[in-house]
């Protein structure tokens, strides 16, 4: 059973490895639960072709090898869940959810204290309450039973969730960090690029940016807006009202710039469906 288990365990961790270098993003972290969960599955198989000699052998199953193998599962989905509300929240937002899920991450080793030292100093007197399946323990009627199923024992719950967020701990700080701190390239290693559209149409996108609250959690004035643009894309936008002015004077079509761009993205996105 132990060089069954070892074999899943390296073969796993290499295809995490290739794909961590192959497909970066929320991807990558989609293919990664998927993975784990088909190595799951084969472990659940053996298991099931291959009941347990005794209880020790349950035991050391259920403490030492499913929890990497959970763990993961839940690392996965959470980094899933972070990339995506990373895509749908503003700046603010999403640092609030950053923040909060640190919280918890504390508030589950405080409150599991004394799992947290029994597990780490491998201690053995609670083995045969909670890391086995048919112990009073274990009961708990939320959603990780039924992710674990018939491998669902407390101790073995316990044990993945602090693999697991031991683990994510660092992502969520890495990821705040990140946010708070943005990376920016030096212009150095930024391509030349030239703005060929017309002035107008920056104008309009200027505008756009600073009544969507792109900027400052919305708190940039349109002048500051029109500034950042004017040095980051080069071009002069003069008195910014008059070309304000300019747009509003449009009769078929107001929001030229905006809308050509709505339709090329869109354009983009049947091709992929194709």
């Amino acid at each position: 059973m132990a060089g069954y288990f070892h074999e899943l365990a390296t073969e796993l961790e290499n295809e995490l490895q290739e794909i961590k270098v192959r497909e970066a993003g929320l991807p990558g972290v989609y293919q990664s639960i998927e993975l784990t969960k088909r190595a799951l599955l084969r472990a659940k198989g053996f298991i099931r072709e291959h009941p347990f000699a005794d209880r020790t052998e349950e035991v050391h199953y259920f403490k030492v090898i499913a929890p990497p193998l959970y763990g993961r599962l839940f690392l996965f989905l959470k980094q899933y869940e972070t990339g995506l509300e990373k895509m749908h929240s503003g700046y603010q937002r999403f640092e609030e959810y950053l923040e909060l899920e640190l919280a918890k991450i504390e508030q589950f080793f405080m409150r599991h204290g004394e799992f947290c030292r029994y597990y780490h100093l491998r201690e053995s007197y609670m083995d045969d309450r909670i890391f086995i399946r048919d112990a009073t323990e274990n009961m708990m009627l939320d959603a990780v039973e039924v992710i674990m199923a018939e491998d669902f024992c407390v101790g073995c719950y316990w044990a993945a969730q602090l693999w697991a967020n031991g683990e994510l701990r660092g992502f969520l700080k890495a990821t705040l960090a990140e946010l708070r701190h943005p990376v920016v390239a030096e212009v150095g290693d930024a391509p030349e690029l030239r703005w060929t559209d017309s002035q107008t149409d920056l104008v309009e996108l200027a505008f756009g940016f600073q009544l969507k609250g792109s900027f400052n959690n919305g708190k940039a004035t349109i002048k500051q807006v029109a500034r950042w643009v004017e040095v980051h894309f080069g071009v002069g936008l003069g008195h910014i009202y008059n070309g304000w002015q300019e747009i509003r004077r449009r009769k078929k079509v107001r929001t030229k710039y905006v809308d050509e761009v709505r339709g090329k993205l869109l354009e983009k996105m049947e091709e992929g469906d194709e």
